[in-house]
């Protein structure tokens, strides 16, 4: 029996398609050649830009430090914390920089350092910082942060103010409890059923979701590839592409999910949970010392405990057998079958379209050069159904 051959892999892309500010447009795969045309305003293909003399408008990559201006900030979560610090403050905008060192040094919150997490940030779109100490007197004030240099139109300012609470137990459920101990806060036992949820592959009937197997195999499979053993790596890998990246903005901002008001006091407790997560994901020591801040003090004790419960997690993920490539295509199929009704198939397939008739030039060429490709004359088939399309229309 013959081998099939490989199926070519061809690239549909168009620069403009959700990049709607400098970083976003900056943040594509270089492959792509996607620009920023400031004169224009629009993310884009250098011949599409007005050349000289406006040369100057065009931003990419390819050029040393090069900077999107006029950054901006549209939200600050949570809006208030201790003044003891040690709060993580996410900030969410526009061209929030091209790398991180661009933030380094260079956020405060209502006047106080806050220092930036590389863990949290999202080029361009996200910072991630840790709040230091301030006396408790300080007043509310709002986030400002510089992109690399303090010029005018490298700052941003949120219209959000930051203020400084010092949390009060109003109450503690049950009150009382036997001397030997074991007696749990009502607070307590929901942080640990929600860690235990979590970080579960199989809990109260449900089963844990192909695609993190599938996930986690492919992390694990791209480090022996690259000849990475450090299991602390393999486990910030993953923490990153699940715990940290989905399930610690739903605990801080459960507003995303449902449809509550969130007060700047609970929003203040959120982010101690929150932040008890993070330490959980986290494979450094878990060090405390005169001066740490109540965050930490208060979930000392757990903690330890907590990260005994994601290694677990972890490890019983890479015990299950692997997903092969039909059962996560099957997956796929079905989740797209479940969604159907959410897509707009005819929408996809006009901007699928609208694309390769813009760029065709390109699409062919790519395809002439192609082997498999010229094999089965795609490139023939593609011009064949852009003309019948112009028929049709």
């Amino acid at each position: 029996m013959l081998p099939l051959p490989l199926r070519p892999t061809v690239h549909l892309y168009k620069c403009t398609a959700q990049r709607y500010s400098c970083g976003k447009c900056l943040k594509v795969d270089r492959k792509f050649q996607c620009g920023w045309c400031s004169g224009e305003g629009r993310c884009t293909l250098r011949h599409h830009c007005p050349g000289p003399p406006y040369s100057s408008r065009w931003l990419d990559l390819s050029a040393r430090n090069v900077k999107c201006t006029n950054p901006r900030i549209t939200e600050v979560t949570p809006v208030a914390g201790p003044p003891e610090g040690g709060t993580l403050v996410t900030i969410r905008g526009m061209n929030l920089g091209l790398s991180f060192a661009e933030l380094v040094g260079n956020v405060e919150v209502a006047g106080v350092p806050c220092s930036p997490l590389e863990d949290g940030y999202v080029i361009a779109e996200q910072i991630v910082c840790k709040m230091e100490a301030t006396p408790p007197t300080t007043v509310p004030g709002p986030v400002q942060l510089c992109v690399g240099e303090c010029r005018p139109e490298l700052r941003a300012r949120s219209s959000q103010l930051y203020s400084f609470v010092t949390p009060h137990v109003l109450g503690l459920a049950p009150s009382r409890g036997p001397e030997s101990g074991a007696t749990k806060g009502t607070l307590q036992k929901f942080v640990d059923d929600l860690f235990e949820t979590l970080f579960s592959t199989a809990h109260r009937g449900s089963t844990l979701p192909l695609a993190i197997k599938y996930m986690f195999d492919f992390l694990d499979e791209q480090a022996d590839r690259h000849g990475i053993h450090d299991t602390d790596v393999r486990h910030t890998w993953k923490s990153n592409c699940l715990p940290l990246r989905f399930w610690v903005n739903v605990i801080k901002n459960p507003q995303f999910v449902f449809d509550i008001h969130k007060s700047s006091i609970t929003d203040a407790c959120l982010s101690v949970v929150a932040q008890t997560f993070m330490d959980s994901c986290s494979t450094s020591e878990h060090r405390l010392g005169k001066d740490s801040p109540s965050n930490k003090l208060l979930y000392a004790k757990d903690i330890p405990n907590y990260k005994s419960w994601v290694e677990r997690y972890y490890a019983d993920i890479h015990r299950l057998p692997a997903i092969s490539d039909q059962d996560m295509n099957a997956y796929l199929a079905e989740q797209a079958r479940l969604h159907s009704a959410e897509f707009n198939m005819l929408s996809a397939l006009n901007e699928i379209f609208s694309y390769v008739s813009k760029y065709s030039q390109e699409i062919t060429a790519a395809l002439e050069q192609d082997e498999q490709a010229r094999k089965q004359r795609l490139a023939y088939k593609v011009e064949q159904l852009l003309g019948a399309m112009v028929q049709d229309s």
